[in-house]
C-alpha cells in the first residue's frame, strides 16, 4: 500500500481521497522497516497503474491484485526459463526440461512466484546471474560481463537476503577469472580484470541508487529482522521437505485446516517422501558430479552454499528464519537436482533414465496436486474475504461505506480497509467503540496474531472475548502463521 497504491484519507466531511505515494517513497523509503523490496515495488507500480477512484461499483477494491502481482508472474515464468539454462550450462541440456517440469508443478514455487513480494524476481536472477557468469568465463566477452554485473545490482534491490547468494558468487567469480596458478599475477588476468570491470559497474549502480538511503540506514539496520527463541532444526527439517514437495514436515498452526503437512499428503505419504529422497538424492549426485569436473565443482559453493550459510548465521545471531527465507533460492537447488538426471539421459542407460522420469512425472503431480488445490483456492492471508465478511460496500468511495463501523487496532489493514478508524491503545479503543455504538450502526473488528494482540492490547481482547458483547468470531485461515483472520462483531 504505502509504496504501490498510496494512502486513502478520511476528510472532514467524511468523503474519502487517495493520495499516491511519492517516486521518492516508492524507491527510497526505508522508514518503515525493511520491509520494501524494491524492484517489486517499482515494477509493481508500474504495471498497476493509477487506482480506480470511481464510486459506481461498491462490491470493488480500488486497486487489482492481480495487476500487483504481474511482476512476480513474469519473473516466476522466467525463473523457469533461467533455471533451465543454467541446467544446459552446467552440462546436463536433456536436465532443462526436468528442472522446467519440477517447478512449474512446484506448490512452493507457484505460490512465492506470484506473491507480492520480491521473492520471484530472486528466484529468477540468481540463476540468470550465475549464467552470465559462466558464460562471461567462457568467452572473455564484455557482452556477458556486462549482465552480469547489472544483474547484481538488480538482485540487491530485488531483496536484500540475495547478499548470501552473491558473497559466494563473486568470491568464485574472482577465483575462476584469476585462473591461478596458470595465471600466478592477478595484475595480468584478462578475465579478472573484465570481472572487475563488470563489479565495478554493479556496484556503481548500487552506490548511487542507495546513496539516499544512507541517513535512513542506521534506523533500518536497528529495526531489522527480529530477534526471539525459535526452534532452528524445526525450520532445518521443514526447508528439507518443503524443498522437494512444497509442504512443511511440522504442522505450524493445529487448529487451522490449511496446515497441511506431509503426512497428510494424498495419495499416500509414502510417495512424498519418495520425491523428498528422490530430490536430495539427485542434489547430491549433481554435487559429485559438479566436484568431479576441476573447473565447475567451484560452481557447487554457490548453488548450495548461501541457504547454508543462512541457516548457520542465523543459528549464530538468534535471528528469526520464516520458513519462506530460503525460497530464493530454491531454483538453485532444483538446478542441482536436475543435473543428475540429464547426465543420465546422455549415457548409455537411457531406457532405465527415461522411465524413472516418467514415473517422477506421474508421482510428482499426484504429491503436489493436494497443496496446490489449497494455494489456489485460498489467499495467503484472507484480507478481501474478511473485509467483505464485513462490509458490504468494500469501495471507499462508494457514499454507503459508512454503514458498518470498524475499528482498526491490531493487525488490520489499511489497503482493504481503509474506512476503518484506528486505535492505538486500549483507552482509544474503548473511547471509539463507545462513539460507534451511539450511532446504531454495526461495529466489527478484523484482526489476526491473537497471541501476540493480547499481550498489547490486553483490555480490548477481555472485551472481544466476553460473549455477551461480541459474538464469536468468525475464522478465516490463511496458508502461514500468523496470516488467519479473525471477524468480531458487536452484539445488538
Amino acid at each position: 500500500r504505502r509504496y504501490v497504491i498510496g494512502h486513502v484519507y478520511r476528510m472532514e466531511d467524511d468523503s474519502f481521497i487517495l493520495k499516491p505515494p511519492m517516486w521518492r517513497k516508492t524507491i527510497w523509503d526505508w522508514h518503515n522497516g525493511p520491509s520494501n523490496q524494491v524492484l517489486f515495488s517499482i515494477l509493481s507500480r508500474i504495471a498497476h497503474g493509477p487506482a480506480d477512484l470511481s464510486p459506481n461499483d461498491p462490491e470493488s477494491f480500488y486497486f487489482s491484485e492481480w495487476k500487483v502481482r504481474l511482476p512476480s508472474f513474469f519473473a516466476g515464468v522466467g525463473a523457469i526459463f533461467a533455471t533451465g539454462w543454467l541446467v544446459w550450462l552446467l552440462g546436463a541440456p536433456r536436465g532443462a526440461p526436468i528442472a522446467g517440469f519440477f517447478l512449474a508443478l512446484h506448490p512452493m514455487f507457484i505460490r512465492y512466484g506470484t506473491e507480492a513480494r520480491g521473492y520471484a524476481l530472486m528466484m529468477f536472477l540468481a540463476p540468470l546471474a550465475i549464467c552470465f557468469l559462466i558464460r562471461a568465463l567462457q568467452s572473455g566477452r564484455l557482452r556477458w560481463w556486462i549482465p552480469f554485473g547489472a544483474t547484481q545490482f538488480l538482485l540487491l534491490t530485488a531483496y536484500f537476503g540475495s547478499v548470501y547468494f552473491l558473497v559466494p558468487l563473486n568470491l568464485v567469480a574472482i577465483w575462476l577469472a584469476w585462473d591461478f596458478p596458470k595465471t600466478r599475477n592477478p595484475l595480468r588476468s584478462g578475465q579478472l580484470w573484465r570481472y572487475t570491470g563488470s563489479t565495478l559497474f554493479g556496484a556503481m549502480l548500487t552506490i548511487q541508487f542507495f546513496l539516499p538511503n544512507l541517513l535512513q540506514l542506521p534506523a533500518y539496520l536497528e529495526g531489522g529482522r527480529l530477534n526471539q527463541p525459535i526452534d532452528y532444526s524445526v525450520w532445518a527439517q521443514d526447508t528439507a521437505v518443503l524443498w522437494p514437495t512444497g509442504t512443511p514436515l511440522h504442522e505450524w498452526e493445529p487448529e487451522n485446516p490449511n496446515s497441511l503437512t506431509i503426512s497428510e499428503l494424498a495419495p499416500a505419504p509414502a510417495l512424498a517422501w519418495l520425491i523428498v529422497a528422490t530430490f536430495w538424492g539427485g542434489v547430491i549426485l549433481g554435487l559429485v558430479l559438479l566436484l568431479r569436473r576441476a573447473w565447475w565443482r567451484w560452481f557447487s559453493i554457490v548453488l548450495i552454499g548461501p541457504v547454508l550459510w543462512m541457516f548457520l548465521q542465523a543459528c549464530g545471531s538468534g535471528l528469526v528464519l520464516y520458513p519462506w527465507y530460503s525460497v530464493g533460492f530454491l531454483t538453485t537447488g532444483v538446478a542441482l537436482f536436475a543435473l543428475p538426471w540429464g547426465r543420465l539421459l546422455r549415457s548409455g542407460r537411457r531406457i532405465p533414465a527415461a522411465s524413472a522420469i516418467l514415473a517422477l512425472a506421474v508421482i510428482v503431480p499426484l504429491v503436489s496436486h493436494q497443496n496446490l488445490k489449497l494455494i489456489c483456492k485460498n489467499s495467503v492471508e484472507p484480507l478481501a474475504e474478511s473485509t467483505r465478511e464485513i462490509r458490504r460496500v468494500v469501495n471507499p468511495f462508494h457514499p454507503e461505506i459508512d454503514e458498518v463501523w470498524t475499528i482498526s487496532f491490531h493487525h488490520y489493514s489499511r489497503l482493504y480497509d481503509p474506512a476503518g478508524i484506528v486505535a492505538k491503545t486500549d483507552d482509544e479503543f474503548l473511547a471509539i467503540l463507545q462513539e460507534a455504538e451511539a450511532t446504531g450502526k454495526p461495529v466489527a473488528i478484523n484482526t489476526a496474531h491473537l497471541d501476540w494482540g493480547r499481550t498489547h492490547f490486553p483490555g480490548t481482547f477481555a472485551l472481544l472475548d466476553d460473549r455477551t458483547k461480541f459474538e464469536e468470531p468468525v475464522v478465516f485461515p490463511g496458508l502461514q502463521q500468523p496470516c488467519t483472520r479473525f471477524v468480531y462483531r458487536r452484539l445488538r
